[in-house]
C-alpha cells in the first residue's frame, strides 16, 4: 500500500508551521505598534502660505449670432456642405 503524501504522524510540519506563524504575528505586532507610535508622535506640518488664485472671468460670446460656427468642426474651412463643393 502506498503511503499518503501529506501523512505526518509525528506532526513535525505543524510545529514548524506554528513557529513561522508565531514569528510572523510577532513581527506584524511590532510593525503595527511602531506605526501607531509614529502616528501619535507625528507633528502637524506648518501651514502653506499660498496666494489665492486669481480668476480671470470674461463674458461668453453671443451664441445666437453664429450657431453654425460653434457646431462646425475645426478642419472645415467653409460653411458649404461637402456635397455642394464642386
Amino acid at each position: 500500500m502506498i503511503k499518503p503524501v501529506f501523512y505526518d504522524p509525528q506532526r513535525k510540519r505543524w510545529k514548524r508551521l506554528r513557529r513561522i506563524f508565531d514569528l510572523l504575528a510577532l513581527l506584524g505586532l511590532l510593525l503595527g505598534s511602531i506605526f501607531v507610535v509614529g502616528l501619535v508622535r507625528m507633528k502637524p506640518l506648518p501651514e502653506l502660505f499660498l496666494r489665492a488664485q486669481k480668476r480671470n472671468y470674461r463674458a461668453l460670446t453671443n451664441q445666437s449670432a453664429s450657431p453654425f460656427k460653434l457646431r462646425r468642426s475645426a478642419h472645415r474651412r467653409t460653411d458649404l456642405k461637402p456635397g455642394d463643393v464642386p
